[in-house]
């Protein structure tokens, strides 16, 4: 059975950090930090087992507007609440043979799946999702079954009634980061029809340019961060590159632009709930910058190791091996959390839901 421990419940959201982001060993906590630089609650769960041909790490967790919800072994999903209360939920006996990922909707009621199962060659990769009741295997709906590259698919959150899907590859690390996910498909819970798609890059390349297209931080509510850069084959052509907001729409915004070779000024950055602006890190002396679009950047002048964020104005950072930090952005305080091994954590979104 996972422990849990809990103080207080907060006020105002959490973030929620999953530990041993390299996935060592046979356990993994989910820790609860609230926006005054407090662990509300934490659990220690099993990690599942590594499966057959499998490079692909998919997320742990999910998040509702009242619960967290986390996978301890290979098939049983548990809730967690801010007052450090555990409940079995549901078990999806198809873990014990394939790769898990799954999304709990933001009313608790409903949970969209995915089982990757990975081969020696990877043409013969599968995967396939669907979405069903939290409560029992009913109201089940197939959203898709895939082969090869197009098995990499899995979902990260729900945004309203749409799930949004990470399509990646054949990858390792986090499966919420961008090292993992190539784009976002936005699809409906009802018949799995894709509603939107979200920092993708082209089909096919132009004949003259290469276009990159590739998703930074965290998804939230606002949608994601996205670098689009162009390189020309022409010598005489001026390259280009932009950092994106891109909402749920696919509707993009310009927050910064390269320079003629194609170097934007910012890197690792993460879009802010509202859409509004990044937080990023600045090229040359890497402090953590916030950018918006129509505003000077606003140069916090210090390095952190961004995590994401937990509301408008607070961030979660890492400072080294053994601290984490809350970050207000407005005045650039930040409240210190110690933590073992604070440097293999990831921040996987926030309670309640972000999306």
């Amino acid at each position: 059975m996972p422990s849990a421990s809990a103080v207080a419940v907060p006020i105002g959201p959490v973030a929620v950090v999953v530990t041993n982001s390299s996935r060592q060993g046979a356990t993994y906590d989910v820790v609860l930090i609230g926006v005054q630089g407090q662990i509300v609650t934490r659990v220690t769960a099993k990690l599942p087992l590594l499966k057959a041909n499998q490079t692909v790490e998919l997320p742990l967790v999910s998040a509702s507007n009242d619960l967290v919800y986390y996978l301890d072994g290979d098939t049983d999903i548990r809730s967690l609440s801010p007052s450090g209360v555990t409940a079995l939920v549901k078990t999806i006996a198809q873990g014990s043979g394939s790769i898990l990922a799954f999304a709990v909707s933001p009313d608790d009621r409903r949970i969209a799946v995915s089982l990757i199962n990975q081969a020696s060659d990877p043409n013969k990769d599968s995967g396939r999702g669907y979405v069903e009741d939290v409560a029992a295997t009913s109201n089940h709906v197939d959203l898709f079954s895939n082969t090869a590259a197009d098995a990499f698919r899995w979902p990260v959150g729900w945004h309203g009634s749409a799930i949004v899907d990470a399509v990646g590859g054949n990858c390792s690390g986090y499966g919420s980061s961008a090292g993992c996910v190539n784009a976002y498909h936005l699809v409906s819970s009802a018949d799995g029809a894709r509603v939107a798609t979200v920092c993708e890059g082209p089909a096919t390349q132009p004949a003259n340019a290469t276009i990159n297209v590739s998703p930074n931080g965290l998804p939230v509510s606002g949608g994601v961060a996205c670098v689009k850069t162009f390189y020309y084959n022409d010598p005489n052509a001026t390259n280009a590159g932009y950092m994106l907001a891109v909402d749920w729409t696919g509707h993009s915004t310009t927050l910064a632009t390269a320079d003629k070779t194609g170097q934007l000024p910012y890197g690792d950055c993460y879009l802010a709930p509202g859409a509004a602006q990044m937080a990023c890190s600045a090229n040359g002396s890497q402090a953590l910058t916030l950018i918006s679009a129509g505003a000077s950047p606003h140069n916090l002048g210090r390095r952190y190791n961004v995590l994401g964020w937990m509301d408008a104005t607070h961030l979660l950072v890492g400072i080294d091996s053994k601290t984490l930090a809350v970050l207000t952005t407005t005045t650039g305080a930040a409240v210190s959390l110690a933590l073992a091994d604070a440097d293999k954590v990831d921040m996987a979104g926030t309670d309640p839901d972000a999306l």
